[in-house]
């Protein structure tokens, strides 16, 4: 269990540390690069004092956690980059929820594939958890929102959810003593994506002394978010991970929004912390 509440606020901490870097208007595309270039570094560091290197070959547990560690960072920049889109054209409540959302999707499949099935007091609280999730990133009442594009959401919900599904996957190929060299992989793949489209882009950078120093403390909970989310998935079944580590990060983040910048809370939010507390506290009986 202490695995995923050390999951839980890494990935708030993720979340607060972008709110921060909008709210200062630095430069989200040099913030997204430094955060890999950390999190490549630090697994990078975890793979030599973990001395993993020994343990690469040319075999075949070698070439799937490659495998894994590719596609699972193409999948993490594309979730960013369609979540980013969908913000300019849906709004962030509209996209925040579908991204949160996405959690059904390595949910319902580890229950099809691996037949992890909840208590039912559990599944009462995962649905706590996801109705929580709904209502914190509902509009508030009497908000005017243009009409949704609905495929940039899908986007989100399946981007998201594969990403998270591969997570647990990996931890299910038994390959965990890879997992340094799986993260690795993922997070330098992410980093060379995230250059190429910088150096693409023909604009300036903005603030880019703050912008790299912000993205380099953005990296080290984003490594680590994944990191002890795979040792608790392989503790815990993924129908209570998935749910707890999403209502979590939103309980954390909402939370410490209205104590650090001050966001006004409105009754829904109330709603769903109270609803999120519930779910967890079911979740884990």
């Amino acid at each position: 269990m202490i695995e995923l509440i050390i999951a839980t606020f890494c990935s708030a901490s993720i979340a607060l540390l972008f709110k921060y870097s909008a709210v200062k208007g630095l430069d989200q595309k040099l913030v997204t690069v430094w955060n890999y270039v950390m999190a490549a570094l630090i697994s990078g560091r975890l793979i030599i004092t973990q001395n993993k290197l020994a343990i690469l070959g040319f075999d075949d547990h070698t070439f799937e956690t490659i495998g894994f560690g590719v596609i699972t960072g193409i999948l993490y920049l594309v979730s960013f980059t369609v979540y980013q889109i969908s913000v300019r054209k849906n709004g962030a409540s509209l996209s925040g929820m579908f991204a949160k959302l996405g959690i059904l999707v390595p949910m319902t499949l580890s229950i099809i594939l691996w037949k992890e099935l909840p208590t039912w007091i559990q599944a009462i609280g995962i649905c706590l958890a996801l109705l929580a999730i709904a209502i914190a990133n509902s509009s508030p009442k009497g908000s005017s929102a243009s009409r949704p594009v609905l495929p940039i959401l899908i986007a989100v919900f399946i981007a998201g959810g594969f990403a998270e599904f591969l997570n647990k996957l990996f931890q299910r190929s038994g390959l965990l003593d890879y997992k340094p060299i799986y993260l690795f992989i993922v997070f330098i793949t992410a980093l060379c994506i995230s250059l190429w489209m910088l150096i693409r882009r023909k604009e300036p950078a903005e603030k880019p002394i703050k912008s790299m120093l912000v993205g380099a403390m953005v990296g080290l909970p984003n490594l680590f978010s994944s990191y002890f989310l795979i040792d608790a998935l392989e503790k815990l079944p993924a129908s209570l991970v998935f749910p707890a580590f999403s209502a979590g990060s939103i309980l954390l983040i909402t939370v410490l929004s209205h104590v650090i910048f001050k966001e006004q809370l409105f009754k829904k939010d109330w709603i769903a912390i109270l609803a999120t507390t519930m779910g967890l506290i079911m979740m884990n009986m």
